[in-house]
């Protein structure tokens, strides 16, 4: 099914977010489709590096060029039932700001309309699914938008001092995951610092402070994925310290958002982890890549499942990438058995319960022979 993009420059009302409850997923056999594998009948979509949207078919592993796109390919999307939301990095000029500025826009996949969300250079959906936050070009302001019909607006403003990390962020059931010193330059004296900030009560939690500058060493806060409970309290955080260095034996921080207690976890393998995971749907598991030891000047890492209530980490030799940069990704498929992950060119679907991988493609656009991977910015696409 082709899609054909149509550019509509006003405000776009979002629908609501859509759920669904598929059977348990497992990786695929080698020429078999992804419905006989059990991934599902879900999609994704992810950016190429020529800024072309494709839409992934796990049922018949097949995908399609969408349409191009501003998004960057190394960030990932985020995805609200059926509509993508993208950050136009070109931007235009946003008479409301009376400057030039980057908009997040709104791609309904099922018509293909482009609807544009709001001025922002990063969106952050909140947990429940009822408002999405644009990161402004200050980092310390972010535009609150509502979600759905009759949906309103409100700037939200950090504490003084704490920002939005180089505009990327989370938002937990804790509050908005954010740092201090976003310059980029640590001020002399005083020690850097990630914070959790609740916007419906402007109140800021305290995680850690560090003596190295996080915006300089991890611009993305370091995190490797949230979760939070159908009760929308607490929940937990995974991410990594911003004085661990790369390619130190950096381990992984859990922490639980509702007493703020960080259980450290290193890997089996005694290197480290890479940046990059992601947490189960149920926060179970975190997907993330442990460091192989170094082999004639080349980095290897194979994916590992972290138990998040024990430490305990099983590791998965069969999901082995080489590295260029330190970089991972790890995305969940629904039901919570089956993950996909790996590097540029190396993709991998894994069965967590009984650790099989198989690599992952799909097809590309119905052109013979043709495969294509997916990327960094790859999300999961919810609802039909």
């Amino acid at each position: 099914m082709a899609i054909s993009l149509a550019l509509v420059l006003t405000a776009g009302v979002l629908v609501s977010v859509l759920t669904s409850d598929p059977p348990p997923a497992s990786a695929p056999a080698p020429g078999s489709t992804g419905a006989a594998a059990g991934l599902g009948r879900g999609e994704v979509v992810w950016v190429d590096y020529s800024n072309r949207l494709h839409l992934g078919m796990l049922a018949s592993l097949e995908e399609e060029a969408v349409g191009e796109i501003g998004a960057s390919p190394l960030v990932p999307l985020v995805t609200v039932g059926r509509h993508v939301l993208f950050v136009d990095t070109a931007g235009r000029f946003v008479p409301s700001l009376g400057h030039w500025s980057e908009v997040v826009e709104s791609l309904d996949l099922s018509t293909g309309r482009v609807t544009t969300v709001g001025p922002g250079q990063s969106v952050i959906p909140s947990p429940d699914g009822r408002s999405l936050y644009l990161a402004q070009m200050d980092d310390s302001t972010l535009l609150e938008v509502a979600v759905g019909p009759g949906a309103r607006s409100r700037l939200v403003t950090l504490p003084p001092g704490w920002y939005v990390p180089s505009g990327l962020s989370v938002a937990t059931g804790a509050g908005l995951v954010v740092q201090t010193n976003d310059a980029g330059a640590l001020a002399p004296g005083r020690a850097d610092a990630i914070g959790l900030f609740d916007p419906s009560t402007d109140s800021l939690r305290v995680l850690g402070r560090f003596s190295h500058d996080w915006a300089a060493v991890a611009p993305d806060s370091g995190i490797l994925g949230t979760f939070t409970p159908a009760g929308g309290h607490g929940g937990l955080l995974a991410w990594m310290r911003p004085d661990c260095r790369l390619p130190s034996a950096c381990p992984v921080e859990l922490t639980n958002l509702s007493d703020l207690v960080t259980r450290t976890v290193g890997s089996p393998l005694g290197f480290g982890f890479a940046w990059g995971g992601a947490l189960s749907p149920s926060g179970r598991e975190l997907a993330v890549f442990a460091h192989g030891r170094p082999s004639s000047g080349m980095r290897r890492a194979e994916l590992a499942l972290v138990d998040t209530s024990t430490g305990k980490v099983r590791l998965v030799p069969s999901a082995r990438v080489r590295l260029g940069e330190d970089v991972t990704w790890a995305l969940w498929l629904p039901g919570g058995r089956s993950v996909l992950g790996g590097d540029v060119g190396q993709e991998y679907a894994v069965d967590t319960v009984n650790l099989a991988s198989r690599p992952f493609s799909l097809a590309a656009g119905g052109r013979r022979g043709a495969r294509t991977m997916l990327d960094f910015s790859a999300a999961l696409v919810e609802g039909r």
